[in-house]
This record gives structure tokens, C-alpha cells and sequence, in this order.
């Protein structure tokens, strides 16, 4: 089903006139890195979040964009976003949201995996010194 639900998005995201250069912002869909991106106080570039991420509460005004697991496809790829945040999690989307934009699968099980993520968010994010 969802390859089927990807094989009709082709056709929108062509017909597309955003380009990777005006695309802004990015959409969270792992709740700990959204809370990360708060703490590193880099929430201006912030456009989404994932149906789980609330919070801080401030997390709760952003768009909601669904799961690594189940994501709103039709609703990411509207949006244009630079990039997706997501987690390395076994059955997440990952593959399907490439087609849409760049992902940054952020591994977060391990203390050391959540060190070295936090690390990569920064630079992601352009926060290093955060």
C-alpha cells in the first residue's frame, strides 16, 4: 500500500516548482530530538514535529507531520522541507521519505548513539556551540 501511496507522489513532487535551494526548515519526527533542538535552542528552524512530540508544550504549536513509523507523506512533501529528523528505528519510513527530501536518520539508543546525534543535530542545525 505504501509503495502504491509513493508511486502516485512521484507525479506531484515533479510537478513541484520548489527547488532544494528554497526549501526551509526542518520537521522533527522523533520526539527526544525534538526536545533536543529546543534544548539547543534552534526551534526557529523548526517547520514540524511528529504526532508524539509535545513536548516542551511549545513544541505542540508546530504542524504535525505524523510518525517515523507512519508519516503523512502527501502533507511532508506539500511542506518542502529542507530535511526530516528522524530516528534509525527498525520500521521506520525512512526509504519513502528520501523520496521526498533529505533525511537525517540520527541513531538514540545508546548513551554513546545519543551523544554523537546530539552532536550531528548541532551540526545539522548550525548550533554547534549550543
Amino acid at each position: 500500500m505504501l509503495r502504491y501511496f509513493i508511486f502516485l507522489l512521484f507525479p506531484l513532487l515533479a510537478c513541484s516548482s520548489t527547488n532544494q535551494t528554497e526549501r526551509k526548515g526542518f520537521i522533527s519526527l522523533h520526539p527526544a530530538i525534538t526536545e533536543t533542538i529546543f534544548y539547543l535552542k534552534a526551534q526557529d528552524k523548526l517547520i514540524g514535529r511528529s504526532t508524539y512530540c509535545s513536548n516542551p508544550s511549545e513544541a505542540e504549536k508546530l504542524p504535525v507531520f505524523g510518525t517515523s513509523f507512519t508519516p503523512n507523506l502527501e502533507a511532508i512533501a506539500q511542506k518542502s522541507p529542507k530535511a526530516l529528523l528522524a530516528d534509525q528505528s527498525i520500521g521506520a519510513q525512512n526509504a519513502a521519505l528520501r523520496q521526498i527530501t533529505t533525511v537525517h536518520e540520527l541513531a538514540w539508543l545508546s548513551k554513546d548513539d545519543i551523544e554523537s546525534s546530539i552532536a550531528e543535530l548541532g551540526k545539522i542545525l548550525q548550533a554547534e556551540d549550543a
